[in-house]
Formats: C-alpha cells, sequence, structure tokens
C-alpha cells in the first residue's frame, strides 16, 4: 500500500504551490535561491527578492505567521555569476551615449543623424565650406540620447523615415522639444 506524504505550501512569499514535506521551495524558487536571486524575509522568514528588504506582505503591514520551514535548509552556496552586457564589451573603446539629432538649415530643410560626439559634429557642419550644407547655416532643433550605436542607427533610421512619410510629426517633435528646452530656460529654442 502506498503511504501518502503530507505536503505543504512553498516557503516564498506568494507562491500557493504544494511541496514534498521535506522542501521548502518549488522548483522554480529553488532554482532562483541556489542562483542568490531570492533570500529570506528577515521579518517572517519567508523568501523573498534579494532587491527587496522585505516580502511585500511584512512590508505593507499585512498579519503573516512567522514561517518555519519543515525541514532544514542547507547553506546556501555563494554562487557567484558574472552579469553580461553587450555594452561592456570594448567598453574602454566604445562611447556610453549616442546622440540622434534633427538639424533645421536656413532654407526650411531638415537633416536627421546621429554622433558619439554631438559637440565637435555640429561644429563640422557649421564649418564646412564644399559640401552640400556648405552656407545653409545649421541649427540644431532636436536631441535624444541613447545607449547604444545600434539604437542610434535604428532612431536615425525610423526618424528619417517619418521625415518622409510624415513631417508634421516631425515638425510636432521639434515642437514640443523646443517647448520643453524654454521651460529649462534655454533661450535659443523659445
Amino acid at each position: 500500500m502506498f503511504r501518502r506524504r503530507h505536503r505543504h505550501n512553498c516557503g516564498y512569499w506568494d507562491c500557493d504551490k504544494r511541496i514534498p514535506e521535506d522542501d521548502f521551495l518549488c522548483a522554480e524558487h529553488y532554482q532562483s535561491w541556489a542562483e542568490g536571486v531570492i533570500d529570506r524575509c528577515p521579518k517572517c522568514g519567508r523568501f523573498k527578492d534579494i532587491m527587496y528588504r522585505l516580502c511585500l506582505d511584512c512590508y505593507f503591514g499585512r498579519k503573516v505567521a512567522q514561517w518555519q520551514p519543515p525541514g532544514g535548509i542547507p547553506p546556501q552556496k555563494q554562487n557567484y555569476r558574472v552579469e553580461y552586457s553587450d555594452a561592456w564589451v570594448d567598453g574602454y573603446m566604445r562611447s556610453d551615449k549616442f546622440f540622434i539629432f534633427i538639424l533645421e538649415f536656413d532654407d526650411g530643410g531638415l537633416y536627421v543623424g546621429h554622433t558619439a560626439d554631438l559637440t565637435s559634429q555640429l561644429s563640422g557642419y557649421k564649418k564646412q565650406k564644399e559640401s552640400a550644407n556648405a552656407g545653409r547655416n545649421p541649427r540644431l532643433q532636436y536631441v535624444q540620447m541613447v545607449a547604444t550605436k545600434e539604437a542610434a542607427e535604428l532612431r536615425e533610421a525610423e526618424l528619417k523615415k517619418l521625415l518622409g512619410s510624415n513631417p508634421e510629426q516631425v515638425h510636432l517633435m521639434i515642437a514640443d522639444f523646443r517647448g520643453r528646452m524654454h521651460e529649462l530656460g534655454y533661450e535659443e529654442y523659445a
């Protein structure tokens, strides 16, 4: 005859999964605990995300009984993981920000571009004597900052497409940007 084992809920603060009596977390939360992503709430003893000091029940002052695991909790292995981000690859050679900008010329024409160094890019446009933009007196009308070159290229392409299909929308973006700059006290955008 089979003997039925007593079951109880997972020890994570808002998990209702039923688990065997000798376990303290369900499989999903056990994996998070093993990876060091969750730890115990100092007030009620249940498990919570490490980014929070207390579980949400304790944080909001809800009455919760002190949780005791049915068995012992083994010591957690310090399993430090190296995080990865594309922004860190060759970080010493890559800019940490890129700018998408819109210039307006004396003749009313607009130009969309992106750069890692906005100041030198703008001074380069003003100094050009032999290019298509020579003598057209470019003025900065819009700036947006993004984290990666890929994001800047995508946003530039999106704005160029919008300029071709719906120039009124671009002019509304410029007007909104100028209004915000004026609110901040940059009178040259008024």
